[in-house]
């Protein structure tokens, strides 16, 4: 049987993690957001929401929302 977030955890610990993980997304993208105002690059490139991990929190979310 495969482990999904519905059968390991709680609701409420799914709600806890859920609303962890979209603080958590929503302070990277202000950090990215601080970081290309201030022209901070890598190697001369442009900061992308993946330089921050946003798409694979976003990932997680998603899978909470199938569940």
């Amino acid at each position: 049987m495969k482990s999904t977030p519905d059968n390991v955890l709680t609701e409420s610990e799914q709600t806890l993690i859920q609303k962890a993980l979209i603080n958590l997304c929503d302070l990277k993208r202000e950090a990215l957001e601080i970081a290309r105002a201030a022209d901070i690059t890598i190697d001369g490139k442009e900061l992308t929401e993946s330089d921050f991990g946003i798409s694979a929190i976003q990932m997680l979310l998603a899978k909470f929302n199938h569940v």
